[in-house]
């Protein structure tokens, strides 16, 4: 398993010598076989492994089981561990599930306390699954990726190990673990996947975990194509009016189709597969109009394809052409900016944080307004009406929630985080702070 780890390591870029880790501890067979084989190998890397752990309070005494043995096991090892408690039922958002609600808590806790990398202990098997869930729902290529082995600052070291030899791995070095009720039932669809489906796959092919990992590395590379060949085509078919109907209609249907998909998806609509389709029938019919979900529609015009909506809100605007050291109530929010040295940094990930030398020209705080994009660190460009929709951001709190805009876009969205050009790294001086207090 430690050669594995240190394959997909190298294949990934997963980790460097003198990297700090958090380990997205459960106390599972996973996560348990996953720090101790971080700890293992942090003497050769020189890796600074540490630990969260964080109480659902999902399943009563079992939740509080589980905290008791993570704290004793990383005591055990010496491994710092940050523990914490949620209330996921009152925290879970209107329409929003369980599950869904325990993975957005667990991330964001991740997040807050993390000090570098995050791992997690996603397997070959987790893989499969993953795979066989998205495409039962009628995915495509993306589908096929399954779980990325790095995600902005998340990583997944066990990425290439079976389940089998993560038990063999706890087994081999008397590692106990604890063990999930909710795991052991079929009342998740993941469950009847991995009880129902994968033990199928494996009397098929007992390396099924290997064989999906091949599949979906090739999917990713495929992937990789697609997005280049898109984005290349775009710059060549992008104008001042829209985009050339007849440049377009000449990309193979594939190319033609992510195209589409990235259009949408910066024009802030979500791109579903109904409305991809119905604009690449436009773009081969060059003509006709349609709408799209947001409120927008595509149109061509001119021979040219043409993405527009119309804008109702009010934009509240506050200039704030030098934020620093000022007080400003913006939305029902007080927000409070400070400029400190680097050396008061510990924590470079921190959403409130932004690289004051970067900053291009005059700033402006003001509501989100029709266009804006935002690019965090380490993930893609996405439009700022995209990102609050995944966000899960309440409707009626859109559009005050505080920006702030230099003169090339936006650099800073409250509570969300800054934008990668802005983003504060090793070679920061001078860092703007900006806190922010709901008032009452």
């Amino acid at each position: 398993m430690l050669n594995k780890i240190e394959k997909a390591a190298e294949r990934y870029n997963l980790f460097q010598k003198g990297d700090s880790i958090t380990v997205a501890l459960s106390g599972g067979a996973d996560s348990t076989a996953l720090l101790h084989a971080l700890v293992q190998l942090g003497e050769k890397y020189s890796l600074n492994v540490t630990a969260a752990h964080l109480n659902h309070k999902l399943r009563g005494d079992e939740s509080d089981r589980d905290e008791q043995f993570v704290r004793k096991m990383c005591d055990d090892l010496g491994v710092e561990l940050v523990c914490e408690s949620s209330d996921i039922p009152s925290l879970a958002k209107k329409g929003e599930g369980i599950e869904e609600c325990a993975r957005r808590v667990r991330y964001d806790f991740l997040q807050r306390n993390a000090k570098g990398k995050i791992a997690t202990a996603h397997s070959a098997d987790d893989n499969i699954e993953t795979v066989i869930f998205n495409l039962t729902r009628g995915s495509g290529i993306k589908g096929g990726c399954g779980i990325p082995p790095v995600r902005d600052n998340i990583i997944r070291p066990l990425i290439m190990c079976t389940r089998a030899e993560i038990e063999e791995y706890c087994e081999k070095n008397r590692l106990s673990f604890v063990t999930d009720s909710s795991n052991l039932t079929d009342d998740y669809t993941r469950n009847r996947i991995r009880h129902n489906v994968i033990p199928v796959l494996k009397e098929i092919n007992s390396a099924a975990g290997d064989s999906f990992y091949r599949f979906t590395s090739a999917m990713n590379d495929v992937n990789n194509l697609l997005d280049d060949l898109a984005f290349d085509a775009l710059s060549l078919a992008k104008s001042d009016e829209g985009y050339d109907a007849d440049r377009l209609a000449d990309l193979h249907i594939s190319v033609l189709t992510r195209a589409v998909g990235i259009i949408l998806d910066q024009s802030g609509s979500v791109p579903d597969s109904e409305h991809i389709g119905s604009v690449v029938k436009l773009i081969k019919n060059k003509k006709g109009k349609c709408q799209l979900n947001g409120g927008l529609f595509a149109e061509i015009k001119n021979n040219r394809l043409i993405i527009f909506g119309k804008e109702t809100k009010n934009i509240i605007v506050t200039p704030c052409y030098d934020f620093v050291n000022k007080r400003v109530t913006f939305g029902g929010i007080s927000l409070q900016s400070e400029l400190i040295s680097a050396d008061k940094v510990n924590n470079l990930l921190a959403k409130n944080l932004i690289d004051y030398d970067k900053i291009e020209g005059e700033t402006v705080l003001r509501s989100r307004e029709s266009g804006d994009s935002i690019r965090l660190k380490k993930r893609p460009q996405k439009s700022v009406k995209k990102l609050f929709c995944e966000l899960k951001i309440d409707v009626e709190k859109r559009d005050c929630l505080p920006i702030l805009a230099d003169e090339k876009g936006v650099i800073w969205i409250y509570d969300v985080g800054p934008d990668e050009r802005v983003a504060v790294d090793e070679k920061s001086k001078n860092i703007l702070k900006i806190s922010g207090v709901i008032e009452k």
